[in-house]
């Protein structure tokens, strides 16, 4: 079994977190790796970017074939910086892979602890083809990778939010994918309803030490991406009706675990409504149900 682990690289945007959190990602993947092949453990670190920001591939990491598409070929999306389509990162993860190899993808934002390879080998070695790992939000103080000694050392606090993926490849096989941008709000979502709805013993870790991100300036709610939002909600809207259609349970308003067949194991989320951002408000009737799929995906969601 080998570990492949993909992250897109890109020139962030003068003043965005990025700058700094860019080179904090890559140097404690490549810490991460130094360690897990210490202890005898394959690790192949990957990028994928576009064309013309190839020069962000870092040493030590395997370039992938270059972006091709972005979200400026949606016409009312014309005007904005040019995004990634998270199904076009997913596809450069499971190039040249193994049915039994563990992949894992991760937000440009996020680091690694040095022993995360190891820990996500053990989780794997239990039996879970798919889980997500959690993030802690450490402090905001730091600059650079010259801080990772303190990072990792500084435990932070949980975050909700889904940004680190492990699976093995065999699970993408049945995925029904959808043009989700990345960056963008509730783009996390076109890989986690797929882990689990596809894996056979998936898992959520909400408050593992295992993955930080530096402060919590949640810049993907910025008023001015209402326009990739809305078409991040069509995108899953359609995902999730190919999904109910090929496995049930959504549409018809049942529980996650009468989606997956057995119940998820999770330290905190119960229920299809946690996974999927919903507010529960005692959603104890179909009425109620098809409601709330339409307060968040709109008219078309509720059919």
């Amino acid at each position: 079994m080998n570990i492949i682990h993909l992250i897109n690289t890109f020139h962030p945007r003068e003043g965005s977190d990025l700058v700094r959190a860019l080179p904090v990602t890559i140097a404690s993947m490549l810490r991460a790796r130094q360690e897990a092949e210490a202890a005898g453990i394959s690790v192949e670190l990957r990028a994928a970017a576009f064309e013309h920001e190839l020069d962000t591939v870092p040493d030590g990491f395997v370039a992938t074939d270059p972006l091709m598409r972005d979200c400026r070929s949606v016409p009312e999306l014309e005007s904005f910086p040019p995004l990634p389509f998270h199904r076009d990162l997913l596809e450069r993860l499971t190039a040249s892979t193994d049915g039994e190899d563990l992949l894992v993808y991760t937000n440009s934002d996020i680091g690694v602890q040095p022993h995360f390879y190891q820990h996500i080998k053990e989780v794997a070695s239990h039996g879970h083809d798919a889980f997500t790992i959690n993030r802690r939000t450490i402090a905001n103080h730091y600059t650079g990778p010259d801080d990772l000694e303190a990072m990792y050392t500084d435990k932070g606090e949980p975050h909700p939010g889904a940004d680190c993926f492990v699976l093995r490849r065999h699970v993408t096989d049945a995925f029904a994918l959808c043009d989700v941008i990345v960056g963008v709000s509730m783009f996390d979502k076109m890989l986690l309803w797929n882990m689990a709805a596809y894996s056979k013993h998936f898992r959520m870790f909400p408050d593992r030490l295992l993955t930080f991100h530096i402060g919590n300036d949640m810049a993907w709610k910025s008023p001015t991406t209402r326009p990739l939002r809305s078409h991040n909600r069509r995108e899953l809207s359609q995902m999730l009706a190919t999904i109910d259609e090929s496995i049930g349970g959504i549409a018809k308003g049942q529980m996650l675990w009468s989606m997956l067949g057995t119940p998820v194991r999770s330290d905190h989320a119960t229920n299809m409504f946690e996974l999927l951002d919903f507010k529960p408000r005692r959603l104890t009737t179909m009425a109620r149900i098809k409601r709330e799929l339409k307060r968040v995906f709109g008219t078309g969601a509720s059919n």
